[in-house]
């Protein structure tokens, strides 16, 4: 009796810790203040076009998609990149994240060179990615941006 009584708890245990491990969201962790350190590469037109790099800081965020599974809304700058309505690029996106915290983003339709390039993660408290838009090469916007969570 004793051991039906003691494997009857078990049991009841393991279902009761599978369901609540169920419950929790992954993208928890990366929920929160950001400080983003985000260095821009634009070209100079002239006789020859160079490129002009800077360096500026945004105080951000992510936060969760609420309809989403596996979204997050990613706050990294104020500035629109590019677009023509209704199109336009900002720097909120919502990108996909996985258990692991590797990002993927969605395909900007019509405009070339405008993308996010791999490999962009959320490691611990950072999140890195690249990102770029404009015409053809070398005509390209580009950043790269390094976020560390606020404690």
């Amino acid at each position: 009796m004793k051991k039906l009584i003691t494997l009857m708890i078990v049991v009841c245990s393991f279902f009761s810790s599978c369901e609540k491990e169920e419950n929790v969201d992954y993208r928890d962790k990366y929920v929160g203040q950001y400080l983003y350190t985000i260095k821009f590469t634009k070209p100079i037109y002239g006789v020859h076009i160079i490129y002009k790099d800077s360096t500026y800081f945004h105080n951000g965020s992510i936060s969760k998609i609420k309809d989403s599974k596996d979204k997050i809304l990613v706050d990294w700058g104020n500035d629109t990149i590019l677009g023509y309505s209704p199109n336009w690029y900002t720097q909120k996106n919502e990108l996909t994240i996985d258990s692991f915290g590797n990002l993927s983003y969605p395909e900007f339709p019509s405009f070339d060179n405008t993308r996010f390039y791999s490999t962009s993660i959320i490691k611990g408290d950072t999140i890195k990615f690249k990102f770029s838009s404009g015409g053809q090469s070398p005509m390209i916007y580009y950043w790269d941006v390094k976020g560390i969570k606020r404690k």
